[in-house]
């Protein structure tokens, strides 16, 4: 019944973080299903927090870490969508502030984030930002095309072979 699942989603919670949250005295309320799911919104909002903290340093690696451990600890999650967004827009200043030999395949993760973001969030309040990234993403990415490399010495004959 209700108290099992209350149990359940207990056990499912790491006992560290709710002994911060609660302390030792309060974690034996932990049978109340209603203290369970308060928890579970306090848990979900600190790592909201969390992972907008490292977006708003411009620590990207570990923003991209959080955005992607948010979704998967909280997939039916208010903010996933914000989440989402702030996915996209994390890869793209980090693209922008790699180094040249990362840039590309940072560029094709944005493009890869847009298209799975709006195939979830076709209607997003975020979605014109969304795009700017996008479209951005995908000017820079056509200058790593390899364009044919003409040697003005030699009349461009060996053109076919670069």
């Amino acid at each position: 019944g209700e108290i099992a699942e209350g149990r359940a989603a207990t056990l499912a919670l790491d006992h560290n973080q709710l002994r911060e949250l609660l302390g030792d005295a309060e974690l034996r309320r932990l049978l109340d299903p209603a203290v369970i799911d308060e928890l579970q919104r306090k848990l979900e909002t600190k790592a909201y927090e969390n992972a907008k903290q490292y977006h708003k340093l411009r620590i990207y690696k570990s923003a991209l870490m959080a955005f992607e451990n948010f979704r998967k600890d909280f997939p039916d999650s208010k903010y996933n969508e914000e989440i989402a967004y702030l996915k996209i827009e994390t890869e793209f200043d980090f693209a922008e502030k790699s180094l040249y030999k990362r840039q590309k395949e940072r560029y094709e993760e944005v493009k890869a984030l847009y298209e799975e973001f709006i195939d979830n969030y076709p209607s997003s309040e975020y979605l014109k930002n969304a795009e700017r990234y996008y479209t951005i993403s995908i000017e820079k990415l056509s200058k790593f095309a390899s364009p044919t490399i003409v040697d003005s010495n030699d009349g461009g004959k060996s053109a076919s072979n670069k």
